[in-house]
């Protein structure tokens, strides 16, 4: 594969040729940085416009030009992307469910594509989100892959982790008081790669498989604190923290709905935006987003 060579680790994300001592007395040696290359996965089920959503999502990942796959997963293929799933929970995974089947099927997405393309790394991002390909935002996405390359990178939701994982899942992953009362990691999207970002989404899918109930809505004896359980959410978070790794301090961008916020979403490449429709919350003009 590499011409001239005395050391070649191509399987590696970081592939550095070391050229052979030419001729002369003086040794010069020359490194060559292979980057990774990355893979954007999102999904849609149910409704027409949870769909067309996800096109646009597709379409505005193309339009980045920073993605060397683009996975869309829908009904028509949730069988070969989750395949455990659709057996286990085939009885859930249906528009009457929340999250067509509590979201069960996002850990396997994930898990299957890392599996099937070793050496890459996997981005997930919710159909309901904007991709920013403005020049700033572009060029942050792009320091992210640079520096995710063992691993994930996760934002974090101002919602204490106990108050949003039912009793189940935090004595499951014996979370210890600390993270317990610290924040919960985002599921809406995030970047695995490397061997860690493997464990990662493997411990993610094995917890989901065990019983519907580590994700449903199901509760028992919870705290009077308690809100709700975040489904496949809740699960990661308890995941990344049982891992001991730190979440990116960054808060997240939703949408432009102030001045700060349209500043924090001209410099975000992705929005949490909850856009369920085909049409950009961002206008075409530079600049300047649509906030109606």
């Amino acid at each position: 594969m590499c011409s001239n060579v005395t050391s070649c680790a191509s399987d590696d994300p970081l592939h550095y040729i070391k050229l052979a001592p030419p001729k002369s007395s003086f040794y010069k040696v020359t490194c060559y940085r292979k980057r990774m290359q990355w893979i954007l996965v999102t999904a849609s089920f149910g409704e027409e416009r949870f769909h067309e959503s996800a096109r646009r999502l597709v379409d505005q990942a193309r339009l980045m030009d920073l993605f060397t796959q683009i996975v869309h997963v829908t009904e028509s293929n949730i069988g070969d992307f989750a395949p455990k799933v659709w057996k286990k929970y085939k009885n859930f995974l249906n528009s009457r469910c929340t999250g067509f089947g509590f979201y069960a099927w996002k850990p396997e997405i994930v898990n299957s594509v890392l599996l099937k393309n070793p050496g890459f790394g996997v981005i997930y991002v919710d159909a309901g989100c904007e991709l920013n390909g403005r020049f700033v935002a572009r060029l942050r996405l792009k320091r992210l892959m640079r520096k995710t390359k063992n691993g994930g990178h996760f934002h974090v939701l101002k919602y204490p982790e106990i108050q949003y994982t039912k009793r189940k899942v935090l004595e499951f992953f014996s979370i210890e008081k600390e993270d317990a009362v610290s924040w919960q990691v985002q599921a809406t999207w995030f970047m695995l790669s490397g061997e860690i970002g493997r464990e990662i989404s493997d411990r993610w899918l094995e917890s989901c498989l065990i019983d519907i109930s580590m994700v449903d809505d199901s509760t028992r004896d919870e705290r009077e604190d308690f809100v709700e359980n975040r489904y496949d959410q809740s699960l990661l978070s308890c995941v990344v923290k049982s891992m001991k790794i730190k979440p990116s301090r960054l808060r997240p961008c939703f949408r432009p709905l102030t001045f700060t916020s349209t500043v924090r979403c001209y410099l975000h490449p992705v929005w949490s935006a909850r856009n369920r429709t085909g049409v950009s919350i961002q206008r075409k003009r530079w600049g300047v987003f649509n906030l109606g």
